[in-house]
């Protein structure tokens, strides 16, 4: 590590910044596996809203969670039953997060240009720079999340109906 920092400019005076928008995943989940937060839509910082959309994932996980564990053991096949039922889960969490979470990201990547004046349809233009900003930034403040909860029930009901082991 100290011979690739070494390698570096004295001083740094530039720094990238990742996000998945170019190879965002297929799906946040495959059988028993689920990823989320930066793991599953790691956006640029320009919207301060990464980490409270994997607080929003975060609770997504545990309700889902909450509800698989609380039909282990009632469901036929054993413990494939059970896997069945923890990749419900995670197919829900898929379902109900992906969209708001990659909204997220791209949001975050054209905000970045817009704070640049880089943006093609704004340009240097404040007050449309400001009436972008503010549409894009209620979109995350003013989310429901009881809304989202109960998508989550709903969403996680209907999966497990469809299966047949239930």
């Amino acid at each position: 590590m100290r011979t690739i920092i070494d390698l570096l400019p004295d001083p740094i005076d530039q720094w990238a910044v990742f996000d998945t928008y170019d190879q965002p995943p297929d799906s946040y989940s495959r059988g028993t596996v689920c990823i989320a937060g930066d793991a599953a839509h790691a956006a640029a910082p320009h919207h301060g809203a990464g980490a409270g959309c994997g607080v929003e994932d975060a609770a997504v996980l545990c309700a889902v969670l909450d509800m698989a564990v609380k039909r282990v053991g009632a469901t036929k096949g054993g413990s494939e039953g059970n896997a069945a039922l923890i990749t419900t889960a995670f197919e829900t969490c898929d379902a109900v997060r992906r969209e708001r979470a990659q909204w997220l990201v791209e949001s975050s990547r054209i905000i970045g240009n817009l704070y640049e004046w880089q943006d093609n349809e704004v340009g240097s233009d404040a007050s449309k720079c400001h009436d972008e900003v503010y549409w894009r930034s209620h979109r995350i403040w003013d989310y429901d999340i009881d809304a989202m909860m109960r998508k989550t029930a709903k969403v996680f009901e209907a999966r497990v109906a469809e299966v047949a082991n239930y």
